[in-house]
């Protein structure tokens, strides 16, 4: 859901629906979620400090080289 609300660009109810997910403890969908709020919230709503706690989480449970840098990237620019 939050990937279809994603792609439709309705950020505010996709950020919603991946903080759901993200709440709901681990799942293979977790990393994504916190990855794609982070970019929700900094670009869409540029709420650096939200986006910040994503990234910080993210780079916590990041099992790709590709969102451990984009998590770093994140923290640099937050």
């Amino acid at each position: 859901k939050a990937e279809c609300l994603y792609n439709q660009k309705d950020f505010d109810n996709a950020l919603a629906a991946y903080e759901y997910v993200i709440g709901q403890g681990n799942s293979r969908f977790t990393e994504r979620s916190y990855s794609q709020a982070a970019q929700i919230a900094f670009y869409d709503k540029k709420d650096y400090n939200k986006a910040r706690q994503y990234y910080q989480q993210l780079i916590s449970i990041a099992t790709t080289k590709d969102n451990i840098l984009n998590a770093q990237r994140g923290l640099l620019r937050s």
